[in-house]
């Protein structure tokens, strides 16, 4: 009798310790599946996401695999103080990685606003002198100020 008790404590003991290894891969494999989404992610048009697209985009991810981790955890019944505190632990490493996607492409998002400031500053300056040079073409007919705009949209094409 006391055998076969301490066979049923050994098999419960060993299914423990596998819990506590799946638990331990569970864990190791959503923050590696999130920071391997950032990697690979890949945008549509060659726009890169701003920093606000980027974080709804990694909060989708977050609760996708927060889902996922949810699902599959609930499994390992044997464990679940276990679980508790290594789902905390997983979604504060979750959570450390906020801003990884923006940080990817931030370079990229850099030189398309200081490419869009330069096109803005540009254009000023020319509306600025084409506003100078009209105003000293006046009094002028409505022909000579269409030919003058579109003159003005021949530059800035």
């Amino acid at each position: 009798l006391n055998n076969q008790k301490m066979g049923k404590f050994i098999l419960i003991d060993l299914k423990k310790r596998e819990e506590k290894k799946k638990l331990r891969e569970l864990c190791h494999e959503i923050v590696k599946d999130f920071s391997e989404w950032v990697r690979n992610y890949e945008v549509d048009d060659d726009t890169p996401p701003n920093e606000e697209e980027c974080a709804a985009l990694e909060e989708a991810k977050f609760e996708e695999l927060k889902a996922a981790f949810e699902e599959q955890a609930q499994h390992l019944r044997r464990i679940t103080t276990l679980v508790e505190m290594k789902t905390l632990d997983t979604y504060a490493a979750l959570d450390m990685r906020r801003g990884y996607l923006y940080r990817r492409f931030a370079d990229d998002v850099e030189e398309l606003e200081e490419q869009a400031g330069r096109m803005l500053t540009h254009c000023v300056k020319t509306l600025e002198t084409k506003v100078s040079e009209v105003s000293d073409m006046l009094p002028m007919t409505e022909a000579q100020i269409g030919e003058e705009m579109e003159q003005m949209k021949n530059v800035l094409a």
